[in-house]
């Protein structure tokens, strides 16, 4: 019996007629949860009555244990109200979020849109019951571009004040291939390459990293490789070796694609970022109930100083502050709050249509992001595929919006106290800013609490070689 009906469920699966699991963590400890039977073989007289019982022949049953799982069921709740919101506002085929504590690797919340009710499966396809978070990997598109910028900062390939000479909308890369922006610029700094989405910067770093660069970049943070995660049918995502990376592959990734990535694997990433530069591992499962109902951890799990160290924390840091600036002059402009310092990072990405090339119509508008940026407490990724592009298609459009209103109703249910306003950018990197204006960094006034926010928002529930658009 499922009480919460279909909240988390692809999280929980489902069971068959015989109480068997059929999926998710159902599946995944159905010997776990089941138990075993016991075992008795009596000695009987004539008359078949029971007489004596050997003490080989008889083992006790043993009932199923109870596991406790880190999610979170309000934030589960607000999860999947916003992911529905914005599926259904922009008339998507599908969505899925995650939301992560980037401190410890606790998933809080993890969602699909459409979903079932695992109390009548039949009503349900195997296609609906996918866990696509974890099942279908795309190419991210611009949500990429982070993890690219972070080491070439770790590795002095980059500084933050570096110039492009991006000069337009349009540029040809050294052998001869279109690279487009939606809007032209004339010189970008490597803060506004990332701020504003600039694919035509993007493919410039690139060409500087060189392939082995980008490679290692991606590996860093074991993109193409499973999270480990407590659940089944986890898929890697792909990264191709590199021996099989060619002069297109440089600003192909550059943009987020020849590559496949899942929506966990983005939030364990921008974990990194939030927490110092720790590589954290996802997990569901916070342990099991003894007979006192005292919960018991099934593993020892590490402290965050004792994770692997993969991003130094000063350049982790910068990579917050400048991910600010996407929500206050970049492509997530509109989205962020007014209580929290929300860092985060917009994509959109054509699909693939196979042979066929790249759609025109079919977009994944996508938005990874964490807050408060100066103590980070959550980071989450919110995937909505095929939007309707006759009302949006944007990630800053589709997807920031429902994102940022989801991240503001967690912290005001945490209680996390409200943000200091946004310190500028420095002197040295606001002299090279495109169009900068400090009065952007005023907040506006407000004097809500936590408890009112909460109380608010509750109400809500390369194509062959064509180049992708910037988000």
């Amino acid at each position: 019996y499922y009480p919460m009906g279909s909240i988390a469920a692809h999280l929980l699966g489902g069971t068959g007629k015989d109480g068997k699991g059929l999926e998710g963590l159902e599946l995944k400890f159905d010997s776990t949860l089941a138990g075993k039977d016991g075992y008795c073989r009596e000695l009987k007289d004539a008359r078949r009555r029971p007489i004596n019982v050997a003490a080989e022949d008889y083992i006790a049953p043993q009932h199923g244990q109870h596991l406790v799982l880190t999610i979170d069921a309000n934030i589960q709740m607000i999860a999947e109200q916003e992911l529905a919101a914005a599926c259904q506002k922009n008339r998507a085929k599908r969505g899925e979020v995650v939301v992560m504590d980037p401190r410890t690797g606790e998933v809080l919340a993890l969602a699909n849109w459409p979903t079932f009710n695992p109390q009548n499966l039949d009503d349900s396809t195997n296609e609906l019951r996918r866990n696509r978070v974890l099942t279908d990997p795309y190419e991210p598109g611009s949500t990429i571009k982070p993890f690219l910028v972070g080491p070439a900062l770790l590795w002095g390939v980059a500084k933050p004040n570096d110039v492009f000479p991006i000069h337009g909308a349009h540029w040809r890369t050294p052998y001869g291939r279109p690279i487009t922006d939606v809007h032209g610029y004339d010189n970008l700094c490597l803060w506004d390459v990332l701020v504003k989405s600039s694919n035509i910067g993007m493919c410039m770093l690139g060409e500087r990293m060189g392939n082995a660069r980008l490679f290692t970049a991606l590996k860093t943070f074991e993109f193409g490789r499973p999270t480990g995660i407590e659940l089944p049918a986890e898929d890697g995502g792909r990264v191709n070796p590199l021996g099989r990376w060619g002069k297109f592959s440089t600003d192909s990734v550059s943009q987020g694609y020849e590559l496949m990535v899942t929506p966990l694997q983005l939030a364990r990433a921008m974990s990194v970022y939030a927490n110092g530069g720790h590589l954290v591992k996802p997990h569901l499962i916070r342990g099991a109930l003894d007979a006192q109902g005292r919960v018991q951890s099934p593993i020892d799990r590490p402290s965050l100083a004792d994770l692997p160290q993969v991003m130094d924390p000063n350049v982790a840091a910068a990579m917050r502050r400048i991910l600010c600036d996407v929500m206050v002059r970049g492509t997530g402009r509109g989205a962020g709050s007014d209580t929290w310092n929300i860092f985060g990072k917009t994509g959109t990405a054509h699909i693939s249509s196979g042979k066929a090339g790249y759609s025109d119509s079919k977009f994944t508008s996508s938005f990874i992001c964490g807050a408060p940026a100066e103590n980070p407490r959550l980071v989450a990724t919110f995937v909505v595929h095929e939007p309707d592009k006759a009302i949006a298609h944007y990630g800053g459009a589709v997807a920031a919006p429902n994102a940022c209103k989801m991240i503001e109703r967690c912290l005001a249910y945490l209680q996390v106290p409200s943000s200091p306003e946004l310190t500028p950018p420095p002197a040295a990197i606001t002299s090279l800013l495109y169009a900068y204006d400090a009065r952007l960094y005023k907040r506006k006034a407000t004097n809500s609490s936590p408890a009112q926010i909460e109380s608010a928002v509750d109400h809500n529930t390369n194509q062959t070689h064509r180049e992708p658009i910037p988000n």
